[in-house]
């Protein structure tokens, strides 16, 4: 795979066109996207450049992007674990469509300070102006709240025995963004005695 040059390697044209095609639209290039790189017109980053532009001007941009934080944030498949799923996940969608439409920095998905929220996530969030209808932008209070790690979608991962998980999102966020690596749990407690962690802890 790729051009030599010198002691590294250059993705040929057509290989960079299909990387660039699967990774911001899930899907392969069109013919004619191809014969335009076979023809030369990736052959200078100025060309590279354009085609990168045209994937990102397109909408199916926005529907990639979504799913492929899902599954890196690991809230590709809330299911029956809350029930404002939906909303949590048209709220995650908005922001990454509001970075890639405006050009903002990626970064801006973890720092936002107003997030796309209904009168329902308005309220469960304590956002101002919770009596206002549909979806709107609307800031957090206090300056507490940024970005995707906020969003109802993120902090529904992990549910275990009936609840959220905070380690399981701490462990979700050393992986994912970090790509840090976590011992293993201890098998046995203080006293020796064995851990089982497939059971909910036994209440007092």
């Amino acid at each position: 795979v790729g051009v030599a040059k010198g002691t590294d390697y250059e993705l040929a044209p057509v290989e960079f066109l299909t990387k660039a095609t699967f990774f911001l639209h899930g899907a392969p290039p069109t013919l004619a996207q191809i014969k335009e790189a076979m023809d030369g017109g990736l052959a200078t980053a100025e060309g590279k450049d354009a085609l990168i532009q045209e994937l990102l001007d397109d909408p199916k941009v926005i529907d990639q992007m979504d799913l492929f934080h899902s599954m890196w944030m690991g809230y590709s498949e809330l299911g029956g674990q809350s029930q404002n799923a939906a909303d949590f996940r048209m709220e995650s969608k908005a922001l990454v469509g509001k970075v890639l439409q405006e050009g903002l920095p990626w970064s801006a998905v973890l720092t936002a300070t107003q997030t796309f929220a209904n009168p329902t996530l308005a309220k469960l969030y304590d956002l101002d102006d919770q009596t206002a209808t549909g979806w709107k932008w609307r800031s957090y209070k206090g300056g507490l709240r940024q970005g995707l790690l906020s969003h109802g979608s993120f902090l529904s991962v992990g549910v275990k025995f009936g609840d959220t998980s905070t380690t399981r999102r701490g462990y979700n966020i050393q992986k994912a963004i970090f790509c840090g690596q976590s011992s293993r749990p201890p098998s046995t407690d203080e006293n020796g005695v064995p851990i089982n962690t497939d059971e909910p802890p036994p209440s007092n």
